[in-house]
């Protein structure tokens, strides 16, 4: 749903819900696009900013499909900057942006999971947090376990009920591996928590 600034400047898109709120709440008037499964929403008020105006990124129609094969079935949001590595950079770049989420299927998942925690390890390995914090190197009083991290993150995926299946037993598999947990012996939720929880220094 397209939302407009009282004097007509696109703003953003946004969700048909937040759409209905704005005009249930007084705040803007629905008008009329001329495609019937099109919303559009002009503003009441004058808001702070302009939004996304003449950002083509931003204001174009985003198709729930997969980046990788373009796949519209069982799609997953996926993280390109990991968060361990977001939250070190300035702020500028933390803001609200979905320019680092993309849409894949279960299918390119996993492949790009496995990618990206490898880049993850290797990039620990070379930056160390002392680094990345702009502290001197040599003041590193820690070393990250690349083991340690690999099984913490995929006990927390675990925790997510609505996994996909095949990325469930994926995750499982590592936090197998790394409590030395054999396939024919169950995985427990104390198993999962305690990989979760434990320091990866």
């Amino acid at each position: 749903c397209q939302l407009l600034s009282p004097s007509g400047i696109h703003l953003a898109n946004v969700s048909s819900r937040k759409a209905t709120w704005y005009v249930s709440q007084g705040l803007g008037e629905q008008l009329d696009s001329g495609v019937d499964d099109k919303m559009v929403v002009k503003l009441k008020f004058e808001p702070k900013g302009v939004g996304h105006a003449g950002d083509e990124f931003y204001l174009q129609v985003m198709e729930n499909r997969c980046v990788g094969c373009a796949s519209v079935e069982r799609l997953v949001r996926f993280s390109i900057v990991p968060h361990v590595f977001r939250s070190q950079l300035p702020a500028r770049f933390k803001e609200h942006s979905s320019h680092d989420i993309v849409l894949l299927c279960h299918a390119c998942y996993v492949p790009a999971s496995e990618a990206s925690q490898a880049m993850r390890s290797r990039l620990l390995m070379e930056c160390s947090i002392a680094e990345c914090n702009g502290l001197d190197v040599n003041a590193r009083r820690f070393h990250i376990d690349d083991k340690k991290m690999q099984a913490r993150g995929a006990a927390s995926a675990l925790r997510h009920p609505h996994l996909p299946h095949d990325v469930r037993l994926a995750k499982e598999a590592v936090v197998r591996e790394f409590l030395g947990i054999p396939d024919d012996v169950e995985l427990t939720p104390d198993d999962v928590e305690a990989a979760r929880t434990m320091d990866p220094k």
